[in-house]
């Protein structure tokens, strides 16, 4: 005969049990969020084919790219966060922090589409850090990339010797 005590350790244990029955599929079935891009790239003009870090000679207007990845193998990235500092530990970010911008769909170990630098006037021969994250279809934010730098070429001169046509 089971004791009192014996019964309802019993039913604790079939109520446990039923519990992980019904909420295990729940839990292996949970999105994760994305986690750090890999690649990234800067470009003056194109950054699918750009620079990996540390990348010298780019413009004062740059754009950027890496690769979106995620530990759901059908996940897609859907926006992106970019920081541009001279601090390179990004306790403050001196020249660009984007905010979430919505990109174009990119699949899981895919680089993203360029995105346009859109911050403060960046300096001629000047070092920048940089760092991205994503978000993925479920609006999951991931972990943000290493740090990359790039180093701008020199400041466009100034036109001279302008004229004017009375034509």
């Amino acid at each position: 005969l089971m004791t009192w005590k014996g019964r309802a350790r019993a039913a604790g244990v079939l109520v446990a049990v039923l519990l992980a029955m019904l909420l295990l599929p729940l839990l292996l079935q949970a999105q994760l969020a994305p986690i750090s891009p890999t690649l990234l790239f800067v470009d003056s003009t194109n950054a699918q084919t750009g620079n990996a870090s540390p990348a010298t000679g780019i413009d004062i207007s740059p754009v950027f790219s890496a690769v979106f990845v995620d530990p759901d193998a059908g996940a897609i990235g859907k926006k992106v966060r970019i920081q541009v500092s001279q601090d390179q530990t990004f306790g403050i970010v001196t020249h660009w922090n984007s905010g979430q911008i919505s990109i174009a769909d990119v699949n899981n170990g895919v680089r993203c589409q360029n995105v346009a630098y859109n911050g403060q006037a960046l300096s001629g021969l000047t070092t920048y850090f940089w760092r991205c994250r994503f978000w993925d279809e479920e609006d999951l934010q991931g972990a943000w990339s290493s740090i990359a730098t790039f180093t701008t070429g020199p400041a466009p001169l100034a036109p001279t010797g302008l004229f004017v046509d009375s034509l």
